[in-house]
């Protein structure tokens, strides 16, 4: 829906170029839009804002600067923070929630393929945002854990660190490429829960216990 509104914003208004043509257009796809979706919002002829999430305790808003910006705006239970991606040397695509539990709100602000760049924003310390500059290839709503490769030596030995959210507690794994994923990020898929973290490439699968992570007490070496 949002990618249709925001086509329909952009797209349509350029198509026309005498100038009181353009205006009607553009007054009728405002009427389109707010028809098609309350939550959307014109600012101006070059920013639009998009409320993710709105209810008693928590609202969320996207606000686009042509696509030359994004700003997320988080408000749980009156406290409030803003956080312009930009800024915060934050890569961004099209942002847009990804989950909310109750203690982190995801926002997935980049993405290609399988792995993404994320935004973490707890809610009981909304100036303390976490950004994990990696690749990432999971975010855990469950258990607030994050799954991101960290480095790759050589394109034949793949680092891979869990870490959790709320605890910063980290576990690193690692595994060699092989000839049947020969290409970046070297795997087919991935499951991951609160025990455990699978790894398929080709026929083989690889286990990895996690359980350490989600521990209240970390265990003895």
């Amino acid at each position: 829906m949002k990618n249709l509104l925001i086509y329909l914003f952009l797209i349509i208004p350029i198509a026309y170029s005498c100038s009181y043509q353009k205006k009607k257009v553009k007054e009728q796809v405002q009427d389109v839009i707010s028809s098609l979706d309350e939550n959307f919002t014109s600012i101006n002829d070059s920013t639009w804002r998009y409320t993710e999430i709105n209810n008693d305790s928590l609202k969320i808003d996207i606000t686009n600067y042509n696509n030359e910006n994004f700003s997320i705006l988080v408000d749980f239970k009156g406290q409030s923070q803003d956080y312009d991606l930009k800024e915060l040397g934050i890569p961004f695509k099209a942002p847009e929630l990804s989950w909310v539990n109750s203690d982190f709100v995801c926002i997935t602000t980049w993405w290609s393929a399988p792995f993404g760049r994320y935004l973490f924003v707890p809610l009981k310390q909304l100036d303390k945002h976490v950004y994990i500059n990696k690749d990432i290839q999971y975010a855990d709503s469950i258990n607030n854990n994050v799954l991101y490769i960290d480095t790759v030596i050589n394109n034949q030995k793949v680092e891979l660190v869990v870490e959790n959210l709320k605890t910063r507690r980290t576990q690193k794994f690692s595994f060699n490429s092989m000839k049947e994923v020969d290409n970046y990020p070297y795997y087919d898929s991935l499951k991951m829960d609160k025990d455990a973290l699978s790894i398929w490439i080709g026929l083989r699968e690889m286990d990895f216990d996690i359980s350490e992570m989600n521990s209240k007490t970390k265990k003895k070496r």
